[in-house]
């Protein structure tokens, strides 16, 4: 009779999944209400300064982003196939939107440009069109070549056996779609760079480099992490953790300050008026104590001339006085 070895599967707990599950539905659902508020604020100020197309088309980048955490929860074909999909549409349509409406802000406010320049969203749409062609592409080409679907990997060593998706061939095309999206970022960081200076109702340059920071930082961990530990699951946490973060801080940086300045604007302004109120006082106080510093000093050199022509005016008496003191 052959021997029989039991082979413990290495995979994702069900407790880390529904932790993730838990979070990754609740940011969606936050992501949801952001496009909700966005379109029924459409017409507030603050939100139509900052486009109200590619504040939406960057929510539901966020919401693709949020929801291609599901995909590293289970590994199976289908969500192997699906998982970068959805992570590189997301990527794409979420930062590509924010940095391309920042571009034409640049534009606009360029001082090098002496003639009136006129960018519609149609434009900006069209090169973002260009952008998440170009990702699709890469993706097809991939796929075609090399699917990334799911691999069983027994160890009779270990007495495991690994659940973790990966390419069936070469591997060439991920890193060409990592470069792409490099490129991207570092597209990012010259728009940041570019738009520091522009009137903080529309500087977002700060918001910009923070978010591209975390994103690199994170897909640095990532591929530190997967190429020392070989554990397929603790890669896709962290990489779980990662979208996680890095979505959130894009979509908080982004959208939390306008919406307390659209819902709390009266409270803010009145807030700057008592801050410029207490600033007058303080400098009126403080002009107050340098004049009568100032009078306090006129007072006192009067007072030295003063004397000084009373010297000046007897000088019998001086010299009295100092014959007096000469015969003593």
């Amino acid at each position: 009779a052959g021997a029989y070895t039991c082979l413990t599967r290495v995979d994702t707990t069900w407790q880390v999944r529904v932790t993730f599950i838990v979070i990754a539905s609740f940011f969606s659902f936050i992501a949801l209400i952001v496009i909700i508020l966005v379109i029924v604020y459409r017409t507030n100020p603050v939100l139509r300064r900052s486009s109200i197309l590619f504040c939406l088309l960057i929510a539901i980048g966020t919401l693709l982003l949020y929801a291609s955490v599901y995909m590293f929860l289970w590994n199976t074909d289908a969500t192997c196939a699906l998982r970068p999909w959805i992570l590189v549409l997301g990527f794409s349509l979420t930062y590509g939107a924010l940095f391309i409406k920042e571009w034409r802000l640049w534009r606009l406010f360029d001082v090098n440009i002496n003639t009136k320049i006129r960018i519609d969203d149609s434009q900006l749409l069209k090169g973002l069109s260009l952008l998440i062609v170009g990702e699709l592409g890469i993706l097809i080409i991939w796929f075609a070549i090399s699917p990334f679907l799911l691999k069983i990997t027994p160890s009779l060593t270990a007495e495991t056996i690994t659940y973790e998706c990966g390419t069936r061939g070469t591997s060439a095309l991920f890193w060409v779609l990592l470069g792409f999206n490099a490129l991207l970022l570092l597209g990012g960081c010259i728009i940041a760079f570019l738009v520091r200076n522009l009137p903080d109702s529309f500087n977002e340059s700060r918001f910009m480099a923070f978010a591209i920071y975390t994103v690199s930082l994170i897909i640095i961990v990532c591929f530190a992490i997967s190429g020392t530990l070989y554990q397929p699951n603790v890669v896709s946490v962290v990489a779980s953790i990662g979208i996680l973060f890095s979505t959130t801080v894009t979509l908080g940086g982004l959208f939390v300050p306008k919406f307390l300045f659209v819902f709390f604007k009266d409270a803010m302004v009145q807030s700057l008026i008592d801050e410029v109120d207490r600033l007058n006082k303080d400098i009126r106080w403080k002009q107050k104590q340098i004049a009568e510093l100032q009078s306090g000093s006129s007072g006192h050199s009067k007072s030295s001339s003063t004397d000084t022509t009373n010297v000046n005016g007897s000088p019998s008496h001086s010299k009295y006085s100092l014959r007096g003191t000469s015969g003593h």
